[in-house]
């Protein structure tokens, strides 16, 4: 059987740029900022298409060849938590240190509890405000994509059971329309359900156009994709650097969900870049994710530093110390702690149950 799996460095370079505009978004948003980068939030959508699209290319044939559940969702977790693990003690001794010096009146059973469900990314739905209430993941507010991208991997292996690829345009179609009516979510205790068609349109979005381009492998665009590239590229700038009050109206956030990112992922998976564009893209692949997760913790921290040390709070010293900061505490962490705590894992996991067609690239 033929290996689909591939490397897409352009789709690194995607992820790695919306995840810089991510963490504007919330540093601007949590310092009562300027405005800037008002609908990076959308970046969340394109992250769960380009998760559809290449795990479709990394796990199609294993599924095919008999992988079973838990070898799946092991190889999912192994990708995903170690960092999550991280991110909570950051965020956790936080909130305790902060309850310590009595400026939180945080009860130890909440915070255990917080705690507890953000090491296995389950939902809080009690949580107080006073540590990050009404967010589902209160420690970690952004993870609650993370526990979404888990749904919609064991969503994605279920319906791929049924070997109706059918079935995956009625689930993307049925999360659409409901988007359409509903709208977005699924970061609070309010609008939990809204996260769940959110992620199953784009990552079964993400599975559609792999399956629908897997035969063309990586043969480079014509000049009319190129240039349609483009433009989804300058429009996912343009529509995540937008400062206020240019915040995007419904109609135009369902048509970059269900249009344009879309064709960006698609168009993105097949242009070629090299040289110094190729190393910039495997190293923005490679922090993208660290960046993503860690970004509130650090934050968290450095803004309490700040505070006690000037007394205040400011959106541009603050946002230029994060950038500064959070890549390089990222690439630390991602290469002291999470690579080599996937690579002993996912020996454990192979002695215990080889894996049918491991990947051979890390965390696939």
């Amino acid at each position: 059987m033929p290996d689909s799996r591939r490397y897409y460095p352009t789709l690194d370079l995607i992820r790695g740029i919306a995840a810089f505009f991510v963490l504007v978004y919330h540093v601007q948003h949590w310092l009562l900022g300027p405005g800037y980068a008002v609908n990076a939030g959308l970046a969340v959508d394109l992250f769960f298409c380009l998760s559809g699209f290449v795990l479709a290319s990394a796990y199609a044939d294993r599924f095919a060849a008999g992988m079973t559940l838990p070898d799946f969702m092991i190889s999912r977790l192994i990708r995903l938590m170690p960092l999550v693990v991280v991110a909570t003690v950051i965020s956790g001794s936080y909130i305790w240190a902060r309850t310590l010096q009595g400026r939180d009146a945080t009860f130890g059973a909440e915070l255990v509890t917080a705690i507890t469900l953000n090491l296995i990314s389950v939902p809080f739905f009690g949580a107080s405000p006073a540590i990050g209430g009404p967010q589902l993941f209160p420690l970690n507010g952004p993870q609650y994509t993370i526990w979404l991208e888990l749904f919609a991997n064991l969503a994605w292996y279920l319906t791929s059971r049924l070997r109706w690829r059918g079935l995956n345009y009625v689930v993307a179609g049925v999360s659409l329309a409901y988007l359409a009516l509903f709208g977005i979510g699924g970061d609070t205790a309010g609008t939990f359900w809204l996260g769940l068609p959110r992620v199953l349109y784009s990552f079964y979005a993400g599975v559609i156009l792999f399956t629908l381009t897997e035969h063309r492998g990586t043969v480079e665009l014509a000049a009319f994709g190129k240039a349609v590239f483009r433009a989804c590229f300058a429009l996912m700038v343009v529509t995540f650097a937008l400062p206020l009050p240019y915040l995007m109206p419904w109609p135009l956030e369902l048509a970059w969900i269900a249009l344009l990112s879309p064709a960006l992922v698609v168009t993105a998976a097949r242009v070629r870049i090299t040289g110094r564009t190729f190393l910039i893209a495997t190293w923005l692949g490679a922090i993208s994710y660290p960046i993503y997760i860690l970004h509130y913790p650090i934050f968290c921290w450095m803004n309490g530093a700040y505070q006690i040390v000037f007394k205040t709070t400011n959106f541009m010293a603050e946002a230029a110390i994060l950038l500064i900061v959070l890549p390089l505490a990222s690439m630390m962490a991602l290469r002291i702690f999470d690579e080599p705590v996937r690579a002993v894992t996912t020996a454990w996991w192979r002695r215990l149950r080889p894996l049918p067609g491991t990947p051979t690239r890390l965390g696939a």
